[in-house]
């Protein structure tokens, strides 16, 4: 139930660390070149004269979670603590619908080898990482099978405990399930001090070497700023 030597990072599924924010106006902001649909290049449906002075407002404005504080981990669920303590720290945090299945249930092997690939690709340094799911098993059961739920604030609060900076949501389920549903596909926003990416859904990414390629350099230049020098060990 582990990634092992991914990217040669040696990252773990089940403990990869990931950065999830909270949701403010999702900001266009990357363009690849290909024939795929790509990013937009400016902000939905708004484009104004001065461009310096829009930007400095946006500057000014206060991250609408500002006053947000994370849960006691006294009173989150089991299931949560658990995962928390079996996750590495990770200053980039992935997350999809279907990593709490892969984690508890039994690892999808599709996915297992799109994530190989995709850290190995970005070649970033060991401990850049890690993964946490946006849903797991909670008390409901269907046919003697617990129903996997998610809860927005535990996961959020479990980022700031693992210290990240950004979070990777892949897929609309996902950011459904943390109040993020307003982001389009390829923006970025800030949420409770994290920098979100909305991107593509995994399945739809496996098996579709056109639209890795739009992932990877998608992230490939998001990310080059924030992973430049930094080695934190694993």
């Amino acid at each position: 139930m582990a990634f092992d030597d991914l990217s040669g990072h040696s990252v773990l599924w089940p403990g990869l660390k990931w950065l999830l924010l909270p949701k403010t106006p999702a900001r266009p902001w990357f363009a690849p070149s290909t024939s795929r649909p790509e990013p937009p290049l400016t902000p939905a449906g708004r484009k104004t004269a001065g461009g310096a002075e829009e930007k400095e407002k946006s500057r000014q404005r206060p991250e609408p979670s500002a006053g947000w504080r994370p849960v006691s981990q006294n009173l989150w669920p089991p299931p949560w603590r658990e995962r928390l303590a079996a996750t590495r720290s990770g200053q980039i945090v992935w997350t999809y619908w279907e990593l709490g299945r892969d984690i508890c249930v039994a690892p999808d092997t599709g996915r297992r080898e799109f994530f190989r690939r995709l850290l190995a690709d970005l070649a970033h340094p060991p401990g850049t990482h890690t993964f946490f799911p946006a849903c797991l098993p909670g008390s409901a059961v269907d046919n003697d099978r617990p129903v996997f739920a998610a809860d927005p604030e535990i996961f959020w609060s479990a980022l700031r405990r693992l210290g990240g900076r950004a979070l990777l949501v892949l897929g609309e389920e996902a950011a459904r399930a943390l109040a993020l549903e307003d982001m389009s596909l390829w923006t970025m926003t800030r949420q409770r001090g994290l920098i979100v990416w909305r991107l593509p859904e995994t399945d739809a990414v496996v098996g579709d070497e056109n639209l890795y390629s739009v992932l990877l350099e998608f992230l490939r230049a998001g990310l080059r700023d924030m992973t430049r020098g930094d080695s934190r060990p694993v």
